[in-house]
């Protein structure tokens, strides 16, 4: 198969960017803002300074302290979440709405709304989401996301020209 150079030079953004907003939403950091993720949790978390116990124990937290290595069902719920993502930038809404409400079953903790990129989304993504939050029975957050939705991209009038200067509508 031949590829362009400009097509190589953007499956490479698109590979790096992918990169990038995955590392964010599993909590792991890019190296250098290159988009190079770590191969896995374990190395991220190996890589961490350690956290002395007694701090855990008295309630206090570190902020440079790893984070804890997630759950099976948050991994899940995580990765659910991420694929409704994409699937609502394809704009394949109804499918994104599924594994929305699919990360949403998994992980009843999790915020669609906290997902790298979500705010980037058009108008049917964060549908989808209300979606799921109502497929789940989860009225309260949907109703919600709802409200902030209609507050955010709410439509705005726009004045003609003639409304805006009295002295051209005299002339």
């Amino acid at each position: 198969m031949v590829i362009s150079q400009p097509a190589v030079v953007c499956l490479e953004a698109t590979t790096d960017r992918v990169r990038r907003v995955w590392a964010a939403f599993r909590g792991g950091t890019a190296d250098g803002g290159r988009g190079v993720v770590a191969a896995s949790r374990a190395e991220a978390v190996a890589a961490a300074p350690p956290v002395a116990r007694d701090a855990d124990e008295r309630g206090e937290s570190d902020p440079d302290a790893a984070p804890t290595p997630l759950t099976a069902p948050e991994r899940r719920a995580r990765a659910a979440a991420f694929r409704g993502l994409l699937l609502a930038r394809q704009r394949r809404f109804a499918e994104a709405e599924a594994a929305f409400a699919a990360a949403l079953r998994l992980d009843p903790a999790l915020d669609p709304t906290t997902i790298p990129t979500f705010w980037e989304l058009e108008r049917g993504g964060h549908e989808a989401v209300v979606g799921a939050y109502q497929a789940v029975d989860r009225t309260g957050e949907a109703a919600t996301l709802s409200a902030r939705l209609r507050r955010t991209y709410r439509p705005r009038l726009v004045r003609t020209r003639s409304a805006e200067s009295p002295v051209m509508a005299q002339s």
